[in-house]
């Protein structure tokens, strides 16, 4: 029988090939690339809620997660504007070093 309290845990474990598999941009950093999908839910007990963008940078053959925080409004009102997500052509550009000054801008190509 299955166990919902035991299957939680195990959905929101990340594995080391899933780590490895994450889109993070350091500071100036710049991401040319697609969207795959228009974005998941998602909700980690110890990070909270965000939303997960499965996207393919160029010249790669492996889908990385983007995890946005559900509560940075300005780096989701600007992926709301791109309007269709999937298979969209964006320029992701990270500017800042640290949690509370880094910000995110996206243009459409």
């Amino acid at each position: 029988m299955n166990n919902p309290t035991m299957e939680n845990w195990r959905e929101q474990l990340i594995t080391s090939t899933e780590k490895q598999n994450l889109l993070k941009l350091q500071d100036k950093e710049i991401a040319i690339g697609v969207f795959k999908n228009e974005g998941v839910k998602n909700h980690h007990a110890d990070f909270g809620d965000s939303i997960v963008f499965d996207f393919l940078k160029e010249g790669e053959d492996i889908i990385r997660k983007w995890y946005v925080n559900a509560k940075n409004f300005d780096l989701l009102k600007q992926i709301k504007e791109l309007g269709v997500l999937t298979n969209q052509k964006v320029k992701i550009q990270r500017a800042g070093s640290t949690k509370s000054n880094t910000r995110y801008f996206i243009t459409k190509l």
